[in-house]
């Protein structure tokens, strides 16, 4: 990070004093994270997207860059710097997802697909939605083994939904590349789920639907 770009103060005003430093106290920084984190909370809490994602984007570069990465680690430990990267990653992909920018979204959300079950998932959905090609690959490579992510769950109920939705994302998935055998027989097992009845009936009437336009 550059001087002059590090501190944005007083962020409950429209505009931001920028203040020319060749170094950074750790006062300095803590305090912007702090005013931005309060900024970006409060405007998030008020679905006001478009005015969150620039503090949001503040937030994210002081969180990065190396000199305030060495400060904030510090002075919280690296478990609650990882949290904080986390909490800002994934409302920064929030945001892009409002304006269905899905490319930006999946940039921030997947340096932290990793850090809870919360974040994996929006990779996952950011994945299928964007519609990159790799997409079908990487969800059926978890959905086979959810347990290849099971460090990020906290609770076996955690481990139950995540296969549900592994599934769910995947049968669509197939459906996308018209591989219509085995989207029916995940949507066919999903019945048994009670969290995935509805939606796996729904899958099922479709998949019905096509058979009947073949013939």
């Amino acid at each position: 990070m550059e001087k002059s770009e590090l501190f944005r103060d007083n962020y409950s005003e429209s505009k931001f004093k920028v203040e020319e430093k060749e170094t950074f106290t750790t006062e300095d920084v803590m305090e912007a994270i702090r005013c931005a984190y309060e900024e970006a909370d409060k405007r998030f809490d008020e679905k006001d997207y478009e005015e969150a994602l620039p503090v949001l984007l503040d937030m994210y570069e002081i969180l990065k860059a190396r000199k305030c990465y060495l400060i904030i680690e510090k002075e919280t430990g690296f478990e609650d710097y990882m949290n904080l990267l986390a909490w800002t990653c994934f409302r920064i992909c929030f945001c892009y997802i409002e304006n269905e920018d899905y490319p930006r979204a999946y940039f921030y959300i997947d340096q932290v697909r990793g850090h809870d079950t919360d974040c994996f998932m929006e990779w996952i959905n950011v994945l299928v939605n964007s519609e990159r090609v790799d997409a079908l690959g990487v969800v059926e490579y978890y959905a086979k083994d959810p347990s290849k992510v099971s460090d990020i769950f906290k609770e076996e109920s955690e481990f139950k939904k995540v296969k549900s939705i592994l599934d769910r994302r995947l049968g669509y998935l197939y459906i996308e590349a018209d591989q219509y055998v085995e989207a029916r027989e995940i949507f066919t097992r999903l019945l048994d789920d009670p969290e995935s009845r509805d939606f796996a009936r729904e899958e099922l009437e479709y998949l019905d639907s096509l058979s009947a336009c073949e013939k």
